[in-house]
């Protein structure tokens, strides 16, 4: 190949990363920009070797650190554009003939970029140094020497893909146990053993808190990784172009399209959605003495999910209750019926018309989850979520609940001076603060367990976790914890059976500990008795 030949093929590379209609956003993304850096330096009609020499290693650093062609694949699945938006509505017979053809060029375009590998880059460059005066660049490596981002890879290597998929788990069960109460956002706080890893806590259960992930490494029900695995072999020769837009309309027909298509839950931070990785998963079958409130909230979430008007939930009690397990049980219970959580804070209340619009014609249901909500009596936000609620011009969405949890039954603060002030018509007043309560068409109120109640879980969870403790010491260890820490609740009953745990574990890797010596010594000891 002559180097003029070599620099028209960098070139119309050049050209073609510009090209993309639908997936035009690819062109953003740095590996994909740091590609077209290096097709422009090596298509110069004057070869500067300083200028591919430094590109080629940007891309071979950026590619074996996102993962190439695995990063295109993800990219492609995350994108949200017209054809995505349209294939999740109405999937692959919605799509007109344009738009179908458009998202067909520019997949095709995605898999001559995978198929251009290092070794022809480099091929290529070759050509354009043996062209160079001898000795210019004697202390730099030959081109053919260079590193390569895509070793081991070839076009239609099915049998690296396949053992990728045999390797990963398409669909983990959320199998934790949710231990009665607990507070907190739903992101975990962080990874103990027994976790997606794999790995088993000190008892051979799920871990220390008795959670597992809802989605490894984020995905909605495995089929996410799934779906980039297929995309992928799709980008490296597996089937036709032509199938590969028929597999990408399914899937968002089915997973809806972007972020919304990749998580199980989401949080509103930044003035956007982003995905939350490990949720806080919760077993409503492990949440002990709350089956009338559960019931309530699991009938109100079935008529959501079934395209019947559902009711706005307000969870209200005492601290450390459940409210906030509850609402998160819904998601390990519901979510193969498409449901979502999205974890709203106080704060993030001001952007709740945008929260909602970015949430508007997902086939996902969404329920909006404002944990530990109230307002002080100065606080002007509860009159924006009123507006929300109900009063606003804007039709209600399908698809978007809102379920709050509170310790204050009205949401905002309340004084005798209000019912005994000044005020002419103090009777507005105090209405005006019961009207956000009202709002929510459902109330739940979560009490406090008597000491049965507290019973009750304390020891529902120890036998969850395979604790063999007797009944008669365990009530009476879980009695003096109650009264040394902060009363009766569910969320007390986690907390001592998670020290109680503990301090098996630790008894047990001790003892571990100290066993492989003594074996030793009763060994050497029977040898010297034979001698």
């Amino acid at each position: 190949m002559t180097t003029q030949r070599v620099r028209a093929e960098f070139k119309r590379l050049c050209f073609s990363l510009e090209e993309p209609v639908v997936y035009r956003t690819l062109k953003e993304d740095p590996l994909i920009e740091a590609f077209g850096q290096l097709f422009r330096a090596a298509a110069l009609e004057e070869s500067d070797f300083d200028l591919i020499h430094r590109c080629y290693y940007d891309v071979c650093g950026l590619a074996l650190e996102l993962g190439w062609p695995a990063h295109l694949a993800n990219l492609i699945m995350e994108d949200e554009n017209l054809f995505s938006k349209t294939a999740a509505a109405a999937g692959a017979s919605g799509l007109n003939p344009t738009l179908r053809t458009s998202a067909t060029r520019d997949l095709e375009i995605c898999r001559a970029l995978v198929a251009f590998s290092a070794r022809r880059v480099k091929e290529g460059i070759e050509e354009l140094w043996n062209e160079q005066v001898p000795g210019e660049y004697a202390l730099c490596d030959p081109p053919m020497l260079w590193p390569e981002w895509d070793e081991g890879l070839s076009l239609g290597s099915g049998g690296n893909l396949s053992q990728k998929k045999e390797g990963r788990q398409t669909q983990q069960e959320c199998r934790g146990q949710g231990d009665g109460a607990y507070g907190g956002g739903l992101r975990r706080a962080g990874k103990a053993e027994g976790d997606a890893n794999g790995r088993e806590g000190a008892n051979g259960r799920e871990g220390a808190n008795g959670r597992e992930d809802a989605n490894e490494r984020g995905n909605a029900n495995g089929r996410w990784d799934e779906g980039c695995l297929e995309t992928e072999a799709y980008l490296t020769g597996s089937g036709s172009v032509e199938e590969m837009v028929d597999f990408l309309a399914g899937y968002h027909f089915e997973n809806g399209y972007g972020i919304l298509s990749r998580y199980l839950a989401f949080r509103w931070e930044g003035h956007r959605l982003k995905g939350i990785v490990n949720p806080d998963c919760v077993q409503r079958t492990q949440l002990f003495g709350l089956e009338r409130e559960l019931s309530i909230l699991a009938e109100n979430t079935e008529h959501f999910l079934a395209g019947f008007r559902a009711n706005n939930v307000l969870l209200y009690g005492n601290r450390g209750t459940g409210k906030s397990s509850a609402v998160k049980a819904l998601l390990n219970t519901y979510r193969a019926e498409g449901l979502r959580l999205v974890e709203l804070s106080k704060s993030a209340l001001e952007d709740l018309p945008d929260v909602v619009h970015s949430l508007w014609g997902s086939p996902q249901k969404f329920i909006l989850f404002v944990d530990d909500l109230s307002f002080d009596d100065t606080e002007l936000g509860y009159k924006n979520l009123k507006t929300v609620l109900e009063g606003g011009l804007t039709a209600e969405p399908g698809n978007v609940l809102i379920y709050a949890t509170s310790n204050r039954r009205h949401l905002v603060k309340e004084n005798f001076t209000d019912r005994q002030g000044d005020e002419v018509h103090a009777r507005d007043s105090v209405d005006e603060k019961l009207s956000l309560a009202d709002r929510f068409g459902l109330t739940i109120t979560f009490s406090a367990p008597d000491q049965k109640g507290y019973l009750q879980i304390a020891r529902g969870l120890a036998r969850r976790r395979g604790l063999t403790v007797e009944d008669g010491e365990l009530e009476r260890m879980a009695l003096r914890w109650e009264m040394m820490h902060n009363g009766r609740s569910g969320r007390t009953a986690r907390q001592f059976v998670d020290y109680l745990e503990g301090s098996i574990g630790l008894a047990h890797a001790s003892v571990r500990k100290i066993q492989p010596k003594d074996a030793r010594t009763e060994e050497g000891n029977r040898h010297a008795g034979k001698g």
